[in-house]
């Protein structure tokens, strides 16, 4: 049975081999934390986290 992850975002289901998705992992002091993000949210995560890059 195929596994399918679902976007944090938008909450689509979408295969894990599915082109565009976007893996966010988040260590914490217990262990990583993981989500995922569709192909069509992706754009927007990665223009957010562009922006968190520039004003460190």
């Amino acid at each position: 049975m195929l596994k399918l992850h679902k976007c944090e975002l938008c909450g689509q289901r979408f295969k894990p081999t599915k082109n565009g998705r976007l893996q966010i992992i988040k260590k914490t002091s217990i262990g990583k934390d993981e989500c995922w993000v569709c192909q069509e949210c992706a754009p927007i995560v990665r223009e957010k986290l562009k922006e968190i890059n520039l004003k460190i």
